[in-house]
């Protein structure tokens, strides 16, 4: 097992993200099999010590937070359908 960095792209007011990951094949909700990589993280840059190598694919999201009453917890984006993501709360 090898170690793997995720980064992503800045979110527009957001001071913290928790990176979650997940090996199986993207589900709403995320909360079987997922683990939270980094909580209340102040990069964009999250380090996973060991993950499963290759061909056994790994799947992220990201979740952008601020001080916004109401709106702290930013989504996690929608399915094909529409519906919105759901997950584990990191850090709890």
């Amino acid at each position: 097992m090898t170690s793997r960095l995720v980064t992503f792209i800045i979110a527009c007011l957001a001071f913290w993200y928790d990176v979650l990951g997940g090996n199986q094949v993207p589900q709403n909700p995320w909360f079987n099999n997922v683990d939270c990589i980094e909580t209340n993280g102040t990069d964009t840059v999250a380090t996973e010590a060991a993950v499963n190598p290759q061909p056994f694919l790994r799947f992220y999201l990201v979740r952008a937070q601020n001080f916004c009453p109401g709106l702290a917890n930013g989504g996690l984006g929608t399915t094909s359908d529409g519906t919105p993501r759901i997950a584990r709360v990191c850090g709890s």
